[in-house]
């Protein structure tokens, strides 16, 4: 069981505002990321939880997001656990979101949609 809490106000995640709100608090890491692998930017972000662990005793979690499109032109979503004790900084959501693998995906359709929805790529 998990719980994970997005602190989104009602935005869409696809608002580049959004980006703006989540990237001032040292907590919360949203960027749109190249992935190296895929040859394409994707959207990625975090949303602390917690875990229960085999005692049943609740444990932070950092769970990581990736948001990106298929052949069908479908979102699909990818989420990560990444424990507290790890103490993961924004460098190492980066390079992981850089070099994952992300199953099903098309470049082409995610690339479309970025550019579509007027994201901030660097």
């Amino acid at each position: 069981m998990f719980e994970a809490h997005l602190h989104t106000s009602g935005s869409s995640p696809h608002i580049p505002e959004f980006f703006a709100t989540l990237t001032t608090r040292s907590e919360q890491f949203a960027n749109i990321v190249f992935n190296q692998q895929h040859r394409c930017h994707t959207w990625a972000w975090t949303a602390k939880g917690k875990r229960k662990d085999e005692t049943g005793t609740a444990q932070e979690t950092l769970f990581l997001y990736i948001e990106y499109r298929n052949k069908q032109n479908a979102t699909v979503y990818l989420k990560r656990e990444i424990g507290a004790a790890s103490q993961a900084d924004e460098q190492y959501l980066l390079l992981l979101c850089q070099s994952i693998h992300l199953p099903d995906i098309c470049a082409k359709n995610t690339t479309t949609w970025a550019q579509s929805h007027e994201l901030r790529i660097p």
